[in-house]
């Protein structure tokens, strides 16, 4: 037992290592997610700060010198916005760069850490007193410990479950907005990331129990830390694969046409000011059904709604309005239509019986078995598999 509590210090130390490893990573990468990177790497900085905040806390050294606490108390209001903004880079076509009152949003962390660090002033053992809340205070000293001790726990939680939601209702709006832009989800879902949002939302919940938990919760305390060692490994494989979806510079709209919305209207409201008629949109559906049966764009695995109308010769606002008003589908469904009809020639043909349904799957379009698996079910209402056996 006592074997297994020595080695918590050294993976939140090893964790830390990690965190501070990943930050470097991120802040020196050169890609097309330069922005995201950027608060990605400073979330893995707070991370790194509050393992060694954990490791210093179970070694002894808090203790020895309380200075360390106050200088790495305060991050907590930094969480939010950063998890926030990081979400918003990735989901937010041609997202701006922080600029004007959006600093606003991390006004909080910076007075925390100015009111936090007057405290550094003070003597070590009135550092101690105000952070443990003895009795016989100063009255001066009594108002950082009631701020540090009694106030601050439950606002910075709020404030960092209050931008936890925010950012997952921006991965949802996001998810619908891809299936207006691209035929396939790997890499563009961001499913990982709200899985992510959802840990975080996890820890937060650890760590409120254990702030208010006031005795036998010295376990609870390593598991906080653990899964903090969990998430950063987590953020190192996942946000470091994490391509750009959307380009920082976004695609001017005709004059006669909006621009794409956050979440997707109704097909007359999204589409109202538009000049396409529906006498022309029928014709330009007809152009795209004659292109897409001919050229067959939809076997390449990543094709996207800008490149499909580039093939076709029209804009990305008409094309995407064609398709929602006139088959009432978005671009992923029309897309994988397409596939399916293809795949399930393959799985007619006699000749490719022999054929895995991995082989039929990459060449009808799709990137993967799952994602094959997926449209095929929700096109037919049953398995590749199925429909096979039904069709000998």
């Amino acid at each position: 037992m006592t074997l297994q509590l020595s080695l918590v210090p050294i993976v939140f130390l090893l964790g830390a290592g990690q965190g501070a490893f990943l930050a470097l990573m991120l802040f020196t990468r050169r890609s097309d997610c330069r922005e995201a990177n950027v608060y990605l790497g400073a979330l893995a900085l707070l991370f790194t700060v509050a393992l060694m905040d954990f490791f210093c806390d179970l070694t002894g050294l808090t203790t020895q010198y309380p200075v360390i606490q106050t200088v790495t108390w305060p991050r907590e209001f930094f969480f939010g916005p950063l998890l926030y903004f990081y979400t918003r880079e990735l989901t937010q076509p041609g997202a701006a760069p922080l600029q004007g009152r959006q600093w606003l949003h991390f006004l909080p962390g910076f007075v925390h850490v100015a009111l936090s660090w007057l405290m550094a002033l003070l003597s070590p053992e009135r550092q101690a007193a105000i952070f443990h809340g003895l009795e016989g205070l100063s009255a001066p000293d009594h108002q950082f410990a009631r701020l540090f001790n009694d106030i601050e726990p439950p606002v910075s939680m709020a404030h960092v479950i209050v931008y936890l939601v925010m950012a997952l209702i921006r991965v949802r709006q996001h998810r619908s907005r891809v299936a207006q832009h691209f035929s396939y989800t790997e890499q563009v879902n961001l499913t990982w990331l709200r899985n992510l949002l959802a840990g975080l939302m996890v820890v937060y919940v650890c760590w409120l129990v254990d702030e208010f938990l006031s005795e036998g919760a010295e376990w609870l305390a390593d598991v906080l830390g653990l899964s903090i060692v969990v998430l950063i490994y987590a953020m190192a494989y996942r946000g470091l694969q994490q391509p750009a979806i959307f380009g920082r510079q976004p695609v001017a709209p005709a004059a006669d046409t909006e621009p794409v919305a956050e979440a997707a209207p109704a097909p007359k409201a999204k589409y109202q000011n538009s000049s396409l008629s529906p006498e022309l949109s029928g014709a330009l559906l007809a152009q795209l059904q004659h292109h897409m049966q001919q050229e067959k764009p939809y076997l390449d695995n990543t094709l996207s709604l800008p490149e499909l109308a580039a093939s076709v010769g029209l804009s990305v606002n008409h094309l995407s309005q064609c398709i929602n008003e006139q088959l009432q589908q978005n671009f992923f469904d029309f897309v994988n239509g397409y596939r399916i009809e293809a795949a399930k020639s393959c799985l007619l043909d006699g000749e490719r019986q022999r054929d895995t349904i991995l082989t039929v799957a990459m060449d009808s379009g799709f990137n993967s078995k799952s994602a094959f698996y997926s449209a095929f079910k929700k096109h037919t209402g049953m398995t590749p598999s199925q429909f096979r056996r039904q069709h000998p």
